[in-house]
């Protein structure tokens, strides 16, 4: 349920937190793309939360030098929006920015 979720979530941030300060970001994909899958069912694809977390799988993908994943990731969370929402604006200039670095 939703106190499971917010538990998945809160316990994955802190170690990927961990991880992308010790530099270990090989390892954050696998927990990253358990997440994405976690959002999407306990948010649904369209969430913000579930978006960023997309999002965060690009740069992460990105900084490993998969630059081929990271721009299908990105381009997948701008998919997610639907047009016109103020949320996708900001998410946008995100993905942009890190797609142009």
């Amino acid at each position: 349920g939703e106190v499971q979720y917010i538990d998945l979530l809160t316990a994955t941030n802190n170690l990927l937190m961990l991880l992308n300060s010790r530099g270990s970001r090989a390892e954050m994909v696998p927990l990253l793309e358990q997440l994405v899958v976690s959002c999407r069912e306990a948010r649904g694809p369209q969430h913000p939360e579930t978006i960023g977390t997309i999002s965060n799988l690009g740069g992460v993908l990105y900084m490993l030098g998969e630059f081929v994943r990271a721009r299908d990731t990105f381009r997948e969370a701008l998919a997610a929006f639907p047009p016109g929402t103020d949320e996708r604006d900001r998410v946008l200039q995100t993905v942009l920015s890190n797609l142009c670095k």
